[in-house]
């Protein structure tokens, strides 16, 4: 189970001119700056959050008010720290799908979002076309911008899985037909046709999965190609965005020269940083092992090892489970969780790693016994760093060093008390910010219902 699980809601800006029309709101004309570089791909961003002028940021993330989850739009105000669903109901609660801010599976495949020259992006399939479509600033004024479909082939819908990205105005997307991969892309604000880049059989294979991550002037395209019941190949390709060359860079059988263990995972929770490496994980007996890869000199090299903590499976009952997290732009980030399943104290923690593999900081997520309602592990949702602010969001409020007011443990028993057969359902949004010497849990925003 992918642990930072894909996460959807949006929000609204903050200040003086522009009535909203949204949670009683008003958006300042003068709260967004310009963005003077557009083409810089946010690649140390999760998929679900897309940043904005000024440090701001729209994002989906689960709104848990009822027992299937409810995602929202959000928009994220730099300059106030708080957040805002894209709502224009100024009697809405938020609580169903009857919200402005909803957004259906259908309506934002894969929790994807992106902002580029005022507008965000996301993708949305249809009962005929799967649809590149934009709204403003506020989640009005939809555009569908380029139809993505080719040939009546749908790009699908894969939580678990990066196969979009975005670099230089243009969005790189995969299409998989019964006996073949195709990587796509088109402009996000101009009309035409899909252009094909490259396409992968695998009429020969048993399975191939395909990721894009996007990188400075290039998409790299990570493959895992299962040649036979015995055999599993690993591959890196790039796409040079200009001109759609695409190079074979790395290439191996099974396992890497360096490598110790089995590779755990090649496509999903992987990342690259500014200077040409590739960060994977790898386990050996009880060792969690972040790998540093030189696509360039080929070089491997182990870049980071958590003793005692190798696995990545939350049901086991038996060791807490890790995952890498991503890259910021500064720092390389794990997570590590406690089992679900484990009855003994323990905390959960993110570390943050500096390019040369040092531990330059570990924030704790740890339960507060006085105000405790559950077990040890919290489950999270990683929204990502932005400006040195961590954002997580959660459906725990008893998170020791959180700054929550003694009026949401009230609420919450007054719930409880009222109804002890149906537990309240939670939302909360913190931030950490990263400066700070004593680190604490600050909530943005937050919910509550039965």
């Amino acid at each position: 189970m992918h642990l930072f699980k894909k996460i959807s809601v949006l929000t609204v800006i903050t200040c003086i001119c522009i009535d909203i029309a949204g949670c009683g709101k008003a958006v300042s004309k003068n709260t967004v700056g310009s963005i003077t570089d557009w083409d810089t791909p946010q690649f140390y961003k999760t998929p679900s959050v897309a940043e904005a002028e000024n440090g701001s940021y729209y994002y989906i993330a689960n709104y848990p008010m009822s027992m299937e989850k409810i995602r929202l739009l959000y928009y994220y105000d730099n300059n106030n720290n708080i957040s805002y669903p894209l709502c224009s109901n100024t009697s809405c609660d938020h609580s169903n799908t009857s919200c402005d801010a909803y957004m259906s599976d259908d309506e934002c495949i894969d929790n994807m979002i992106w902002y580029y020259k005022d507008r965000i992006y996301m993708i949305e399939q249809t009962s005929e076309y799967d649809n590149l479509v934009s709204y403003d600033k506020r989640g009005r004024d939809k555009k569908v911008e380029n139809q993505l479909s080719v040939n009546g082939l749908s790009v699908g819908s894969s939580s678990v899985m990066p196969r979009f990205c975005v670099n230089n105005g243009k969005l790189f997307y995969t299409i998989a037909g019964q006996d073949m991969i195709g990587i796509y892309k088109c402009s996000l604000d101009k009309k035409e046709e899909p252009v094909l880049i490259t396409q992968y059989s695998f009429e020969n294979e048993h399975n191939q999965i395909v990721s894009l991550c996007s990188r400075q002037g290039k998409v790299y395209i990570n493959r895992k190609v299962e040649v036979n019941s015995d055999s599993v190949r690993y591959c890196i390709d790039s796409v040079n965005i200009q001109d759609n060359k695409v190079d074979e860079l790395i290439s191996f059988d099974n396992n890497l020269d360096g490598v110790r263990g089995d590779i755990s995972d090649w496509n999903r929770d992987i990342c690259y940083d500014d200077e040409d490496n590739f960060y994977f994980t790898s386990i050996y007996d009880d060792e969690f092992i972040v790998n540093k890869l030189n696509i360039k000199s080929s070089e491997v090299s182990e870049f980071y090892v958590l003793e005692g903590k190798g696995n990545t499976e939350k049901n086991r009952a038996d060791t807490d489970y890790c995952e890498l997290a991503g890259f910021n732009g500064k720092n390389i980030i794990l997570y590590q969780g406690v089992n679900i399943s484990v009855k003994e104290k323990g905390n959960n923690y993110i570390y943050m790693l500096g390019k040369d593999g040092n531990l330059t900081d570990t924030i704790e997520l740890a339960r507060n016994n006085d105000k405790s309602i559950a077990s040890y592990y919290i489950a999270m949702d990683y929204l990502g760093v932005i400006n040195n602010k961590l954002i997580i969001t959660t459906s725990r409020f008893d998170i020791d060093n959180a700054q929550i007011t003694d009026e949401w443990y009230t609420k919450y028993n007054e719930l409880i008390t009222a109804d002890r057969k149906k537990q309240p359902r939670i939302c909360m949004i913190l931030m950490c910010d990263l400066e700070q010497d004593n680190k604490s849990w600050r909530n943005i925003t937050y919910n509550m219902f039965k």
